[in-house]
């Protein structure tokens, strides 16, 4: 899902350059032969800032707890991206045993967003869905 985002985030800010460029210009955005619409593409623009939004907050939690800048930004990235081991305490030499109990939680929560996607996870806890 990211690398579809992203791709997608690459091409329409390609787009939006040439735009500038020609004002006047009709410029649709293909992915994979597909033209996409313009509701996919804000889509795909919202989950990565939501991404990276989340990514920030795990690093700042997790540095609120006592581990190093390095080894926080890794936990949240290792446990978002669902890719293993990480940089500093979490290399591949060692394990999460060592880290407090608060960010073990975190981790563990962003492996959740992670793998079971952000946006089900939010609607999930959003009141107004269960309707």
């Amino acid at each position: 899902m990211f690398g579809f985002s992203l791709a997608l985030a690459c091409k329409a800010v390609c787009s939006h350059i040439r735009r500038q460029q020609h004002p006047s210009a009709v410029i649709r955005i293909k992915l994979n032969n597909v033209i996409q619409e313009e509701g996919q593409i804000n889509f795909a623009m919202i989950f990565i800032v939501i991404y990276l939004f989340l990514l920030m907050l795990g690093t700042i939690l997790c540095t609120l707890f006592g581990t190093d800048l390095m080894t926080s930004f890794s936990i949240s990235f290792a446990s978002m991206g669902n890719v293993g081991p990480g940089f500093g305490k979490v290399d591949a030499m060692s394990n999460y045993a060592s880290l407090p109990d608060p960010v073990k939680l975190i981790s563990t929560l962003w492996m959740l967003l992670g793998r079971l996607e952000i946006f089900g996870l939010i609607q999930l806890f959003m009141l107004s869905q269960w309707k």
